[in-house]
């Protein structure tokens, strides 16, 4: 059976907590829009187009000239964030040239 540890008490929680738990975690802005959109999509996954426009549609100054690289430096950060809720975030290719995809998974234990 999956252990994970409850990252607010530190208890084995026996189990991965469901996917809409990661919406509570203490998260910046555009981590946030990126985890909402996984949990909303969960199981399957969400190109990086999705996020972009997720995170800066509303800018007003249209986002970072490389917004495609704040994405992946986002998902790492967030990668090791979503580890103690017992969840990964993982590429998702898709068959080939089909790169940019991301969907949750929670962690196998063993």
């Amino acid at each position: 059976m999956p252990s994970v540890t409850c990252p607010c008490c530190g208890r084995d929680m026996q189990q991965t907590p469901p996917a809409e738990m990661l919406l509570s975690a203490h998260l910046s802005r555009i981590e946030r829009i990126i985890v909402e959109a996984l949990v909303s999509a969960y199981p399957r996954s969400v190109g990086t187009e999705h996020l972009i426009s997720a995170i800066y549609d509303d800018d007003p100054e249209g986002g970072p000239l490389s917004p495609r690289a704040v994405i992946k430096v986002r998902i790492s950060w967030l990668r090791g964030k979503l580890q103690q809720y017992g969840w990964n975030i993982a590429n998702n290719r898709g068959g080939a040239g089909n790169f940019g995809r991301y969907k949750l998974e929670a962690k196998r234990h063993v």
